[in-house]
C-alpha cells in the first residue's frame, strides 16, 4: 500500500463508487468528503434511491455491480464512522476500483 491519506482514500472510494453506478446506468447521489474542523466527515445524500435503483437494474451483471458497489460502500462508511485502520479502508477502495473496472467493462461489453 503506497502513503496514502485518509482523505486520498475516501477520495478514491467515492469516485469508484459513484463511477460504478454512472457507467451501469445510476443517477450517483451527491457523495464527498469535507473536512471540518480537522476531521474529514463523508456527506451523503441520495445514497437511499441510488441503492432501490440498483435492485431494479434489468441487466444481471449491471445489477451484480451496482448492488456490489452499493454494499462495500456501506462497509466503507461503516468502517470510516468508527475510525477503522487506513489499512482496511483502503482495501475496500481497492475493492470499490475493481467493482467499477467490472462495471465499466460490462457496459462496454454490452454496447459492443
Amino acid at each position: 500500500m503506497s502513503r496514502l491519506t485518509a482523505r486520498q482514500v475516501a477520495d478514491r472510494a467515492i469516485a469508484a463508487y459513484l463511477g460504478t453506478l454512472t457507467a451501469v446506468g445510476i443517477t450517483p447521489p451527491n457523495v464527498r468528503a469535507a473536512q471540518y474542523a480537522g476531521n474529514i466527515r463523508l456527506l451523503r445524500i441520495g445514497e437511499q434511491a441510488a441503492g432501490n435503483a440498483a435492485y431494479r437494474l434489468a441487466d444481471g451483471n449491471a445489477r451484480t455491480a451496482a448492488v456490489t458497489a452499493v454494499a462495500v460502500w456501506g462497509e466503507f462508511v461503516h468502517l470510516w464512522e468508527h475510525n477503522a485502520s487506513l489499512r482496511d479502508l483502503h482495501t475496500l477502495a481497492e475493492a470499490l476500483a475493481d467493482v467499477n473496472d467490472r462495471a465499466n467493462w460490462t457496459t462496454a461489453a454490452a454496447t459492443a
